[in-house]
């Protein structure tokens, strides 16, 4: 099996154009409203939601800290 290439960032840069116009998709997506936990929160907000998602799944660990 051949040894799959890798590449160096200044390779995949070189490859950019910073000239390119925006996809119009991303255009969207980024003018898009938000909603759900996409939203932007405070810090106060996002460690309710945590807390929540720990009380709806107590199993999994959650350190809000280290998000």
């Amino acid at each position: 099996m051949a040894k799959k290439k890798t590449y160096t960032l200044a390779e995949l840069v070189s490859q950019c154009d910073p000239d390119a116009p925006f996809p119009k998709e991303l255009r969207d997506w980024e003018e898009a409203e938000s909603f759900g936990r996409e939203k932007l929160m405070d810090e106060n907000q996002r460690r309710i939601d945590i807390e929540e998602d720990r009380r709806e799944e107590p199993g999994i660990p959650i350190n809000p800290d280290k998000l």
